[in-house]
């Protein structure tokens, strides 16, 4: 009962973030919080969404992030990426590089894990595979990964 609880609530805010986003009608330079723990807030630039390919040829879903230090006050730019394959069956790696498209980190993820990878995941996986223009690699804001 509780775990279908938070089931929905996760459910529910995700579907409203979807909302969000594919109605926003926003400049590239809009962000929107995403998630945040005790230490970091975690943004996503609105319009920054895309379907590209890595360097090794992986069809990918890309959308620009932004982490912010509670304590350090550091901003930090990046780009964050999922493959297709993965947003597909609701798991995987999750990719983030630098400002610059160099590889910073990685992290394994669920759909609905509740993990902050989890939701950036997924939210980037929804919102970049639901936006026509997403899948058209016709964004406005370019991204080379």
């Amino acid at each position: 009962s509780r775990l279908l609880e938070q089931n929905m609530t996760i459910k529910k805010f995700l579907a409203a973030i979807t909302l969000t986003f594919c109605s926003i009608t926003a400049t590239a330079q809009q962000w929107v919080e995403l998630a945040k723990t005790d230490e970091t807030v975690f943004y996503v630039q609105v319009n920054s969404f895309t379907a590209t390919e890595n360097d090794g040829g992986t069809k990918v879903i890309a959308a620009i992030g932004k982490t912010f230090g509670i304590n350090s006050n550091r901003v930090d730019v990046l780009i964050w990426y999922v493959p297709v394959t993965d947003c597909i069956t609701g798991r995987g790696k999750f990719y983030v590089l630098d400002s610059n498209g160099k590889p910073r980190s990685n992290h394994d993820f669920v759909f609905q894990n509740g993990t902050v990878s989890s939701t950036i995941a997924e939210i980037i996986c929804r919102v970049g595979s639901g936006n026509k223009s997403n899948r058209s690699n016709s964004s406005n804001t370019s991204i080379r990964i």
